[in-house]
């Protein structure tokens, strides 16, 4: 059978649970083999894995096994997945008549029930624990009729396993599944057993979505040969605070130009000198060793090719990338002008149509029961010296936004979050360093970005969970990008729709209709208002409808209800 790489990504990844439409077995995937994803910018994907595993033991309480924060870049190794290999699972099956069952590793199976000589199916039936284990149902050791022993045993099948039985076909003899312990060692979190879980297994179907939770991390996947230049060049962090702030012109690569010309050059003929060279290539002229040379203005921060800086700038810079506030300036464009005003009333800097985005997702791990934390996450399968991680990487079209960082400030004063020190011209940026794990920022940004998945899907006759997002907090920003392999409706809302858009963002807000309960006791965020269905980086916490409209039960004032 045939599926797609998105599909492998998310059910056909080692671990998982499978039905082969061709062979017709219930199956668990073993392996997946595929060549090395070498577009895969190697630290983007260490740093975008292990934030998440930072957020996931850190923040989350959740465990860690067989994976582990920090990622090394040198132990990872992205596979583009190309074939998955499968075992039966689960190896206990069931006559469709007598309702007999035997195992698939019993040397005296045929594959046909022995007193009805016809064929057997799989019981679909498994247990799974929120550590990870997986185990599938038959009768324990204990299950023993008296008489007749284990070859006649049948299940009596209810639909529950505290009711279901396992019965002897020849007598009366009957008993209960059993409860079944995980032995794996673990340990379950007070936050698990307050849920009702505990070390024992947890009955599910075969194909119940709890049973495989795939883990995946997204990011933007850059080229890194100019996000290097950026970075080695003298003025780089002043460029790259330029290009985010949207000082330099958007797209047709304006910021790397600038990137080029503000390279060392030759100081006999000027021309422009290659990284680490030691003799000019036009004169022949020797090259000043590195001491001799005068420090950048900015020495002393030291700038990451795969900080979310870099990446907005970069992403800002990129062939086809449109700045809304930039083209809102232009003659005739009054809608647009419009539109500008409106987002600046609600606080946001600029929004950016990205036509060609490079993201990449990685799958680096699974979790059962439940898809976050305190659950356990568990890493693929390697040897020591190498973390696999199955990738898809792909070019899509995307929107960037950025919240502007007065607004952000004026917010943040009025909820009461001091501020040691704000934007300034030179570096709108480096006050949001102290901010970074701040639960009312995050919600904040996380809020918004939400909220633009909504508003944008309806626009775009798009499904919410063909829109994913990334969040930017280093720069106050987040993508939102299109996840299908139909492309141009973002920009289409960009060019036609876009007053719509900034019109429609901060309404519907008030209530959901789900409240009270919504507003009450889930802190005014759930499947009704901004919770999303998937696409969602942060599982769906860190959202509130409180921090954006000025309401309801939480102290808080709305970023979309301050003044500006």
């Amino acid at each position: 059978m045939k599926r797609s790489l998105g599909q492998v990504l998310f059910r056909y990844l080692p671990g998982a649970l499978m039905y082969d439409d061709d062979a017709e077995v219930l199956a668990q995937v073993t392996q997946v083999d595929g060549q090395l994803d070498d577009v895969v910018d190697p630290r983007r994907l260490a740093r975008a894995i292990s934030r998440q595993l930072n957020w996931w033991r850190d923040t989350g309480g959740g465990t860690l096994r067989g994976i582990d924060s920090p990622v090394e870049p040198q132990r990872l190794r992205p596979i583009r997945p190309a074939a998955v290999y499968w075992t039966p699972y689960p190896k206990e099956v069931i006559c469709r008549r007598c309702q007999r069952v035997a195992n698939l590793d019993d040397a005296r199976f045929h594959g046909q029930c022995p007193e009805c000589h016809i064929q057997t199916k799989q019981l679909g039936y498994v247990y799974i624990h929120h550590c990870g284990a997986l185990n599938y149902l038959r009768p324990i050791e204990q299950v023993r009729c008296p008489a007749h022993g284990r070859r006649s045993l049948t299940l009596f099948d209810t639909g529950r396993f505290a009711t279901s039985t396992w019965r002897c076909a020849d007598c009366a003899f009957e008993r209960g599944l059993g409860i079944v312990p995980c032995g794996a060692g673990c340990e379950t979190p007070q936050a698990l057993k307050d849920a009702g879980l505990s070390h024992n297994l947890q009955g599910a179907v075969w194909n119940d979505p709890w049973v495989f939770f795939p883990q995946t991390a997204k990011f933007v996947n850059l080229d890194e040969s100019r996000a290097n230049l950026l970075v080695s060049t003298a003025q780089a962090v002043a460029l790259a605070r330029r290009g985010a702030a949207g000082q330099i012109p958007a797209g047709g690569h304006t910021l790397m130009g600038m990137v080029n010309e503000a390279g060392p050059r030759c100081s006999s003929c000027g021309a422009a000198l290659s990284t680490n060279a030691k003799f000019c290539a036009q004169c022949a002229a020797p090259v000043p060793p590195a001491a001799d040379i005068p420090p950048p203005p900015d020495e002393g921060v030291i700038l990451d090719s795969s900080s979310d800086l870099v990446t907005f700038a970069l992403l800002r810079d990129l062939p086809q990338s449109r700045s809304l506030f930039a083209d809102a300036g232009r003659v005739g464009q009054l809608r647009q002008r419009e539109a500008v005003r409106e987002l600046e009333g609600l606080g946001i800097a600029d929004v950016i149509h990205v036509a060609d985005f490079p993201v990449t997702t990685g799958a680096f791990g699974y979790s059962r029961f439940l898809s976050q934390p305190p659950a356990t996450l568990r890493g693929f399968a390697s040897n020591a010296d190498v973390t696999t991680v199955y990738t898809d990487s792909k070019t899509t079209e995307a929107w960037l936004v950025r919240l502007n960082p007065s607004a952000l400030v004026a917010w943040l004063g009025e909820n009461d979050v001091t501020v040691s020190s704000g934007p300034t011209e030179a570096d709108p940026f480096g006050w949001l360093s102290a901010l970074i794990e701040d639960e009312r920022y995050l919600t904040l940004l996380h809020s918004v970005s939400h909220a633009v998945v909504l508003v944008l899907s309806e626009l775009a006759g798009l499904e919410e969970a063909s829109l994913e997002e990334i969040l930017l907090p280093e720069v106050a920003a987040f993508a939102i990008y299109s996840s299908s392999s139909e492309l141009g409706a973002l920009g289409a809302v960009y060019d036609q729709s876009i007053f719509a858009f900034a019109d429609a963002l901060p309404r519907g807000l008030e209530t959901c209709r789900f409240d009270p309960m919504c507003a009450e006791h889930e802190g005014s965020a759930c499947v009704g208002c901004l919770q999303l269905v998937r696409g969602c980086e942060r599982y769906n916490q860190f959202l509130s409808r409180a921090v954006l409209i000025t309401g309801g039960p939480l102290p808080a004032t709305g970023y979309w209800s301050v003044p500006r």
